[in-house]
C-alpha cells in the first residue's frame, strides 16, 4: 500500500552502472468496493437466530475482503473472480440488534463501502408469544415460514411443547365445567419459564369403557399436523389418573376413567359467535345454503372439511369453534373439543356444522356418517329440520356452505398430495382406542376431498 503514487524507475546493468528515472512510474490504487445501486442485497433481511447465506452485489469486491452487519461479522465470505459478487452467512445476533443496521465491506486495503440499513435483523418468529407462554400460537405463526429458517423453529417449538405436555410438571389445576366428563384445566411449567408465566392444558378424561372420545383428540390433532390445516391445539395422550395415584377404575363424579387427552389452552379462546355475525349461532337458510353474515375466513372451510374428514358431528359455534387474534392482528379461528369425531359418535342423526359437507356447485350435502358420504334427498332433509317442533335437530341450522376453491391453497396441496398409508400408520399408533374402521372411513372421505379438489369422480 505504500507504493501507492509516484515512483523512480530504475534500471541497472550486470556492472552495476544504472540510471533512474525520477518519478518515472505511478501505481494508482485499486478500485474501492462499490454496491450495486440496484437490489446489492440479497435477502436483505433474516431472523436473529442467522445462519442464511445472503448474496452482495458490486465492483471492486477483493479476496479477503470483511463483510459486517451492523457491529457482527458475515461469516465463511466468498468472492467470485471478477470481483462484482461476494456471498456470506449471517451472525447469530442478540435482540438488541433487532431492526435496521448497516452494511461495511471493507477490502485488505481498508477501502469501504458502507450501505445504510441495508440489512434487517428480526426477532425469532413466535417470540413474543413463546416469551408469554403461548407456544402453539409460537408453532402456528413460525409455520408460516416468513424465513428459512422459520420452518426449522416451528418443528422445535413444537418437540419442546409436547416434551412438556406429556411431562408431569404442573402445579395447579384449575377446575372447569359443562360439557365434558370432570374437565380441568392444567398449568404447566417447563422449568425454565418464570414461576408465574405458564400456560394451561384442558384434561378431558376419557370413560371406562368408552376411551375413543380421548384417542379422538389426539387423532385430530395428529391429522391437523399431517395435512397442515393449523387449527387444532397440540393434544396428547395421557394416563393420567394412574399419574396422579388414583388408581385406574376409581369412580369420580360419578364415572370411572382410565385414560385421558390433554389439549394445549390457547389463550385468549373466545367465542367464535360474534364474529360469525351471530350472538349464539348462525342461522342457516335451507333453501340456498347461504349461511348469515359470515366473513371471509379460510380457517372456516378449514375446519368444516377437517369435520367431514374425522366424521365430527359435534362443531358448534360458541362452544368448541373458538377466535382470538394473533400477534399481527389477524383473526384466527381453532378447533378444540374434537373427541367426536374417529367414531361415528352420533349414529344416523345429523347433528350439526361438522355432519353435512354442502359444495358449491352440488344441489344435495354429502353425510358424514355412512362409510363413503351419501348424497342426502330433500325428502332426507326435511324429515330432520326439526320434523316434530322439538328443535331437537335443530342445529342443523349451522350448516356452512363449503367453496373447495376458498380452502387455504396450503391445505388443498397437502390433501391433494397427502400419503394415505402414512396417515393410516400415524393415526393408528394413537392408541388402541381408535377403532381401524373408522380409521379407515377417514381415509375413504380424504380421498372425496381430495377427488373434489382434483376435478376427478367423486366416488
Amino acid at each position: 500500500l505504500g507504493a501507492i503514487g509516484l515512483v523512480n524507475v530504475t534500471v541497472r546493468n550486470p556492472d552495476a552502472q544504472q540510471a533512474i528515472l525520477a518519478n518515472g512510474f505511478r501505481f494508482d490504487p485499486l478500485p474501492p468496493p462499490v454496491f450495486s445501486a440496484v437490489n446489492p442485497i440479497h435477502p436483505n433481511s433474516d431472523r436473529i437466530s442467522g445462519g442464511t447465506v445472503i448474496t452482495i452485489d458490486g465492483t471492486g469486491l477483493r479476496p479477503g475482503i470483511a463483510v459486517n452487519l451492523g457491529a457482527h461479522a458475515c461469516g465463511a465470505v466468498a468472492v467470485n473472480p471478477a470481483g462484482t459478487s461476494l456471498t456470506c452467512t449471517t451472525p447469530a445476533v442478540g435482540v438488541g440488534s433487532i431492526g435496521l443496521v448497516n452494511v461495511t465491506v471493507r477490502n485488505p486495503d481498508a477501502q469501504q463501502a458502507v450501505q445504510g440499513n441495508g440489512f434487517t435483523f428480526a426477532d425469532l418468529c413466535g417470540a413474543a408469544d413463546e416469551r408469554n407462554n403461548r407456544l402453539q400460537e409460537a408453532i402456528w405463526l413460525c409455520s408460516e415460514a416468513t424465513f428459512p429458517s422459520d420452518t426449522a423453529r416451528a418443528d422445535q417449538l413444537r418437540i419442546n411443547l409436547r416434551t412438556i405436555m406429556e411431562s408431569n410438571n404442573f402445579n395447579t389445576a384449575i377446575f372447569g365445567g359443562g360439557g365434558v366428563n370432570w374437565k380441568q384445566y392444567y398449568r404447566y411449567n417447563d422449568g425454565n419459564f418464570p414461576p408465574n408465566n405458564l400456560f394451561r392444558g384442558l384434561f378431558k378424561p376419557g370413560i371406562v369403557g368408552s376411551e375413543a372420545e380421548a384417542y379422538a383428540e389426539v387423532a385430530a390433532y395428529e391429522l391437523d399436523v399431517l395435512l397442515d390445516l393449523r387449527i387444532v391445539p397440540m393434544t396428547v395422550i395421557k394416563n393420567f389418573l394412574v399419574q396422579q395415584n388414583i388408581p385406574v377404575g376409581v369412580a369420580l363424579a360419578g364415572m370411572a376413567y382410565n385414560v385421558a387427552s390433554i389439549q394445549y389452552f390457547v389463550e385468549p379462546a373466545l367465542n367464535a359467535c360474534p364474529l360469525l355475525g351471530a350472538a349464539v349461532r348462525p342461522q342457516w337458510n335451507p333453501n340456498n345454503r347461504q349461511p348469515g353474515n359470515l366473513p371471509n375466513n379460510p380457517d372456516l372451510e378449514t375446519v368444516q372439511v377437517l369435520d367431514y374428514i374425522i366424521g365430527n358431528p359435534d362443531r358448534y359455534n360458541g362452544a368448541n369453534l373458538m377466535q382470538r387474534t394473533d400477534v399481527l392482528g389477524q383473526i384466527k379461528l381453532f378447533a378444540i373439543d374434537n373427541g367426536g369425531g374417529f367414531q361415528e359418535k352420533f349414529g344416523g342423526s345429523i347433528d350439526s356444522v361438522g355432519q353435512l359437507l354442502y359444495v358449491a356447485g352440488d344441489t344435495l350435502p354429502y353425510m358424514v356418517n355412512a362409510f363413503g358420504p351419501d348424497p342426502l334427498t330433500t325428502a332426507d332433509l326435511s324429515t330432520v329440520i326439526d320434523p316434530a317442533g322439538t328443535g331437537v335437530f335443530l342445529r342443523i341450522d349451522q350448516g356452512i356452505r363449503v367453496n373447495l376453491n376458498n380452502l387455504n391453497p396450503r391445505v388443498q396441496n397437502r390433501i391433494i398430495h397427502a400419503n394415505d398409508a402414512a396417515i393410516r400408520n400415524r393415526l393408528l399408533a394413537v392408541g388402541v382406542g381408535l377403532n381401524p374402521l373408522y380409521v379407515e372411513r377417514v381415509i375413504f372421505r380424504l380421498r372425496h376431498i381430495r377427488n373434489l379438489l382434483q376435478g376427478l369422480p367423486v366416488f
